[in-house]
């Protein structure tokens, strides 16, 4: 992936901060690429997700709410070309736009490889990090 991508995606992430839907609770974005072009982004909602996605077997409290890969995911279905692979690249910021990490939970892990992901990068506190996805079958 080119590196602009990261800077634009980081951009993007930090001009929309401030209006985030979980501003006070983990911001997270997640952007769906293919062929070094942003299909979709979209945030982390306070929604429940559907029951057999599996967030509700990790949370022992409260309700579960859509990840932001799920609900980019969604935003790119009539875009993406299910006959190549896509990468996945995950933002989260803190109040003051410092970064931290937002690596994919095991849900979103086994649902963007499933669907073709080959690789995810995600912010750490301290920079950059990547995760490489077996190829579907």
């Amino acid at each position: 992936m080119k590196k602009s991508i990261f800077r634009e995606c980081l951009r993007i992430a930090e001009d929309k901060l401030p209006s985030h839907p979980q501003y006070k609770h983990y911001p997270h974005y997640s952007f769906i690429i293919q062929k070094n072009k942003i299909l979709a982004s979209a945030t982390n909602l306070s929604v429940e997700p559907p029951i057999f996605f599996g967030y509700h077997a990790r949370i022992n409290h409260g309700r579960p709410k859509v990840h932001a890969e799920y609900n980019a995911y969604n935003k790119c279905k009539g875009i993406i070309d299910p006959s190549n692979s896509f990468e996945c690249l995950n933002i989260r910021l803190n109040k003051l736009g410092n970064p931290r990490l937002a690596a994919p939970c095991e849900c979103c892990t086994r649902f963007l490889t499933s669907l073709g992901c080959s690789q995810c990068y995600f912010t750490t506190d301290i920079g950059w990090g990547k995760l490489i996805f077996e190829p579907k079958k």
